[in-house]
């Protein structure tokens, strides 16, 4: 979660001029276009199943986008099961520290917060779990309370947080 799936999705579906599946089946099916479907999880078993073979008959592409890898999904209908198993599959892992701190820089620079020492950034990433989720929490936490207190950046602010 948090990782930028969804925007890597929106930048493939404007390369491959698709359309993003919104449970809009009828319409897909009409326009013969590629198909993102992000949140794969999220939606009908059986729609999905007929917009791959939709796709696959019309040599159109499809882009799945997932929380979870393919093979863990749980999917009942073991037609579809068999199709997204052949899929080709790339994963996003947990950060490493350098992209930790790739991260958390452009999510402080998003919130336009004012750092006046590195000693912050080194605070935060000794302490932060490594998942992207966590660290977009925890900067969504850091302006919250900033922001109620009128306070800058500091690690004791930080520290309330943590």
């Amino acid at each position: 979660s948090k990782s930028g799936k969804s925007s890597i999705g929106e930048l493939w579906k404007s390369k491959h001029k698709a359309i993003k599946y919104k449970y809009n089946f009828e319409y897909l099916i009409t326009m013969n276009s590629n198909i993102l479907i992000d949140d794969l999880e999220e939606h009908n078993e059986e729609s999905i199943f007929h917009l791959i073979n939709y796709t696959q008959l019309n040599k159109l592409k499809i882009l799945l986008i997932s929380k979870s890898t393919l093979y863990d999904i749980k999917i009942k209908l073991n037609d579809l099961s068999s199709r997204i198993k052949v899929f080709d599959s790339y994963f996003i892992n947990n950060p490493d520290d350098e992209m930790l701190f790739n991260v958390l820089t452009k999510l402080v620079v998003d919130k336009q917060f004012i750092i006046n020492s590195s000693e912050i950034f080194d605070y935060i990433l000794k302490r932060v779990s490594r998942s992207y989720e966590d660290l977009y929490n925890l900067v969504n936490k850091m302006d919250t309370l900033s922001l109620e207190k009128k306070r800058q950046l500091t690690i004791p602010l930080i520290k309330e947080i943590l």
